[in-house]
């Protein structure tokens, strides 16, 4: 690592975006949608995805912050070397916003592939697929908070 140049590094950043790229597929192509149709339960619907999926999506996720996050401590060096900007009040908010996007991204891809997940075990334990999706609007209310504070200081 340390023999790469700052630009190299920068571009792990954009090297992240694969693993990213790969578990949004992973996590389904219209795995739900919102939708008016009469077999819509609470204005959705469902495809199913498989389990084994999910988890692997779910890694994808965290391992491309990992890439993501050697990119941004490069960028945050390079504008705090070069363009000298450390003591900045707006520096050091976008340095709190960025490492707390980075958690929050890993976090929220985590909950949706969680989400789906409780989805799958509400159907593998009733069959109705409308408590499954009573379960996972259950758990959905259990996160909303913490969702909601980590978009307010992401991107607030």
């Amino acid at each position: 690592m340390k023999n790469l140049t700052a630009r190299q590094r920068i571009f792990f950043g954009v090297w992240a975006m694969i693993p990213t790229i790969l578990g949004d597929y992973l996590l389904g192509i219209n795995a739900f949608r919102f939708s008016k149709a009469p077999e819509a339960y609470k204005g959705m619907v469902f495809a199913p995805v498989a389990d084994w999926r999910l988890a692997l999506s779910a890694l994808l996720g965290v391992g491309s912050v990992a890439l993501f996050a050697v990119g941004a401590v490069e960028l945050l060096r390079v504008m705090e070397r070069k363009f000298g900007l450390g003591g900045k009040k707006l520096f050091r908010i976008f340095q709190i916003a960025n490492w707390s996007a980075i958690v929050y991204f890993a976090f929220l891809h985590v909950s949706f592939c969680i989400l789906l997940l409780v989805r799958n075990a509400g159907m593998a334990a009733t069959g109705n697929p409308n408590t499954a999706t009573d379960m996972m609007l259950q758990v959905a209310k259990g996160i909303i908070i913490p969702h909601a504070i980590a978009f307010l200081l992401c991107d607030g």
